[in-house]
């Protein structure tokens, strides 16, 4: 269970895009799963907040998609770059609070 954030920036989303294509390389080798989901785990931010709810809707759920949730359905769909680095993108616009 997490309790809170630590207080280091780290960019996630930059950690997520630069691993992406050696994600995608493994996936399609036939790495198992569950290896590539701890490295989505162990780069992706894997809590939906903060955010802000008026643009981040939680639509289906309880809270908007994480940012790991986004990577591995890109992973999942095969997804290629550029629509993972701008969806990526959007989702950190939405998340802003001003």
């Amino acid at each position: 269970m997490r309790f809170g954030l630590a207080m280091e920036s780290v960019d996630r989303a930059g950690m997520s895009m630069a691993l992406y294509p050696a994600l995608r390389e493994l996936k399609a080798s036939g790495t198992v799963d569950r290896l590539l989901d701890n490295v989505v785990s162990a780069s992706a931010e894997g809590y939906s907040f903060p955010t802000n709810l008026d643009r981040d809707q939680p639509i289906g759920g309880l809270a908007p998609p994480s940012q790991a949730e986004l990577v591995r359905q890109a992973l999942a769909e095969n997804w290629p770059a550029d629509r993972l680095q701008q969806t990526l993108t959007e989702q950190d616009h939405r998340r802003r609070t001003s």
